[in-house]
C-alpha cells in the first residue's frame, strides 16, 4: 500500500487543469467517496498491525496534499483576470446572433398546421377576461369552486353579481363562446392559447399553460367525426404507426364525453415516463454517473456477497447483451499489435461477476419471464429484484428476516415521504398540524424479494403472467408471503425527475445504495 501512496503523492504534486471541468473531474479522481484516495482509506483495515501508524501517517499526508492542491487550483482560476479590462466600450455593437423559436411556439404552430388542413379556422380571444364568457356562458353555477379565489386569479371580483367579474382566463372556452355569438354555423374553430390557474408551482404544475380547443358545429356531425379528427391529428403529429383509444369517462359539461390515448411515441409501444432515454435502451441501462442503474444494483447484491446474476431479457435486450459482452474490454486496459492484430489485456480491478442473459420475449410481463428462467436457477432460495430501484438495504437482513419468517415469499416494503406537504383542520377550518413531506404510513413494494423454489410453481411461462398480480395474490391468500420492512432509503428511476435527482445524488457524494 506504501507504493500505492507514493504513485499517488508524485501525481497530486504533479496535478494541472486547464479549467474549472478538469479541476471537478481532478476532485472527483481523487477526493470523492468512490475516489482513489478513498478506496486506499476503505482497504486501511487490511493493512497488518505493525504498519498502520506508518501507513495511517502516509494516508493523511495523502489526503492533505490533495485538498491543498485541488484548493490552490481553485483559488488560481478564481484570481485569474477574465479580460473585461481589454473590452472596447466605443465599439459598435457585437452582431446579436439569430435565435430559434421557443418550443412551446413550434409544437403549437403544428397543431394549428395539422388541424388547418383539416378546414379549421384559427380564433383568439383575450387573456384577461370576464367571468360571462369565461363562466356563466358554460353554465357553471355561481358557487362553482372554479369560481373561488383557490383556483382562478381575479383581477376585480364583484361578489354582488359573479358574471361581472374580470379574471384570467381558466380555459380557451371563452374563446368558443365569442365566437358562438358572433358567428352562424357551420362553425369549425381551433382556439390556441394560454390559460391560467391558481396552482401552486412544482414539477408538475404551473400558473399559466397552453390549452388547445376545437369547436365544430354543424348538421350530421357524429362522434364518428371527432373520432376520425382525433386519429388523423395523432398520426400526423406523431407518425403514421400511431394508434388511438378512447375511454368513456364523465364530464360534467359534454355529454357523451372520453378521454383519449395514443401510442407511446418513441417507444415502439412501451408506455414509459422515460422515453428520452428508453427510446434508444431498456430503463435498466438509463445511466446513473457513466453506469447502468442495472449495473448499481448489481453492485448492491456483491457487497454482500452475491455475484451469480440471470438477467431475463425483454425490450432491447440486444442492448444489456452487448454491454455484458464487451464489458471485459470495456474496463481493461490493452495492447494492440497492429501489424499481427494480437491483442494483449493488462487486468486491473473488474467484477467477479458471472451473469446469464436470457432472451424472454418483448411482451412477457415479470411472472412469464421469471418462469422461463427458471431452469438456470439451481437454489433452493433465490432473490428478484426489479431493474429500475436502488436502496441502502442490507440484503443479510432480508434474507435472514425471509427465513425467520418461514413463509415461501418476502418482499421488501419501504414508506416513502409524501411528495407535499400536509394540513390537518377541525370541521371549521382550523388548522391542528402543519407537516412539510410527511412520510407515508402505508408501505410500498420497492422491488426486493426472496422466494424459495417452491414459488416457481405459482407462475407460468405464458407471457401475460404478472408477478404483482395472480401469483403474488395467490401466494398472499394461502398465507406464504411476509414483508421485509426496510427502515432506510430507496428511490425509482421511473422519470426524468428520478434520473436527475439519482444523478445528482451520485455527482454530489450522497448516493445513499454505494
Amino acid at each position: 500500500m506504501i507504493a500505492k501512496i507514493n504513485q499517488l503523492l508524485q501525481e497530486v504534486e504533479a496535478l494541472k487543469a486547464a479549467n474549472a471541468e478538469e479541476l471537478e473531474a481532478l476532485r472527483i479522481k481523487y477526493l470523492s467517496k468512490k475516489g482513489a484516495i478513498n478506496d486506499l482509506m476503505a482497504d486501511f483495515r487490511n493493512v497488518a498491525a505493525e504498519q498502520k501508524k506508518e501507513v495511517g501517517m502516509r494516508l493523511n499526508e495523502l489526503k492533505n496534499k490533495a485538498q491543498e492542491k485541488i484548493a490552490a487550483l481553485k483559488e488560481q482560476f478564481e484570481s485569474q483576470d477574465t479580460g473585461c479590462d481589454d473590452i472596447d466600450l466605443t465599439r459598435s455593437a457585437y452582431p446579436i446572433e439569430l435565435g430559434t423559436r421557443h418550443p412551446l411556439s413550434i409544437v403549437r404552430n403544428e397543431i394549428i398546421d395539422i388541424f388547418a388542413r383539416m378546414g379549421f379556422n384559427i380564433a383568439d380571444g383575450p387573456e384577461m377576461e370576464d367571468d360571462w364568457h369565461v363562466f356563466s356562458s358554460m353554465n357553471f353555477a355561481e358557487d362553482h369552486p372554479a369560481r373561488d379565489m383557490q383556483d382562478t386569479f381575479f383581477i376585480e371580483n364583484d361578489t354582488e353579481n359573479v358574471s361581472h367579474s374580470i379574471i384570467l382566463r381558466t380555459h380557451t372556452s371563452s374563446v368558443q363562446s365569442r365566437v358562438m355569438e358572433t358567428t352562424q354555423p357551420p362553425i369549425r374553430v381551433l382556439c390556441p392559447g394560454r390559460v391560467y390557474r391558481n396552482e401552486a408551482i412544482s414539477y408538475r404544475a404551473h400558473a399559466f399553460f397552453h390549452q388547445v380547443e376545437a369547436l365544430y358545429v354543424d348538421r350530421n356531425v357524429s362522434f364518428t367525426d371527432l373520432k376520425q379528427a382525433l386519429l388523423l391529428f395523432a398520426q400526423e403529429m406523431f407518425g403514421s404507426d400511431t394508434k388511438i383509444r378512447l375511454r368513456p369517462s364523465y364530464f360534467p359539461f359534454t355529454e357523451p364525453s372520453v378521454e383519449y390515448d395514443f401510442s407511446c411515441i418513441m417507444c415502439g409501444g412501451k408506455g414509459t415516463r422515460l422515453r428520452e432515454e428508453t427510446a434508444v435502451k431498456p430503463k435498466p441501462m438509463v445511466e446513473i454517473g457513466g453506469r447502468p442503474i442495472l449495473w448499481h444494483i448489481m453492485k448492491i447484491y456483491d457487497r454482500f456477497g452475491y455475484k451469480d446474476f440471470i438477467l431475463p431479457l425483454g425490450y432491447k435486450g440486444e442492448v444489456i447483451k452487448q454491454y455484458f459482452h464487451d464489458y471485459y474490454i470495456q474496463h481493461t486496459d490493452y495492447t494492440v499489435d497492429l501489424k499481427s492484430g494480437d491483442i494483449t489485456s493488462h487486468p486491473g480491478e473488474i467484477e467477479d461477476w458471472r451473469v446469464t442473459l436470457c432472451d424472454t420475449g418483448q411482451e412477457t410481463l415479470k411472472g412469464g419471464r421469471l418462469k422461463r428462467v427458471a431452469k438456470y436457477i439451481d437454489t433452493d432460495r433465490f432473490m428478484v429484484t426489479y431493474g429500475d430501484g436502488v436502496s441502502d438495504i442490507d440484503i443479510d437482513k432480508l434474507v435472514q428476516f425471509h427465513i425467520d419468517s418461514g413463509k415461501i415469499g418476502t418482499f421488501t416494503g419501504v414508506r416513502m415521504p409524501c411528495r407535499f406537504g400536509a394540513v390537518r383542520t377541525d370541521n371549521n377550518g382550523q388548522i391542528l398540524s402543519w407537516e412539510e413531506k410527511p412520510v407515508l404510513n402505508e408501505y410500498i413494494n420497492c422491488g426486493f424479494f426472496v422466494f424459495k423454489r417452491e414459488f416457481l410453481d405459482y407462475l407460468s411461462e405464458d407471457e401475460s403472467c404478472d408477478l404483482e398480480k395472480e401469483p403474488l395474490q395467490r401466494l398472499a391468500a394461502d398465507g406464504q408471503l411476509s414483508m421485509y420492512p426496510h427502515p432506510g432509503q430507496w428511490q425509482c428511476m421511473d422519470t426524468l425527475r428520478d434520473s436527475i435527482t439519482l444523478n445528482e445524488l451520485w455527482k454530489d457524494g450522497k448516493a445513499f445504495w454505494a
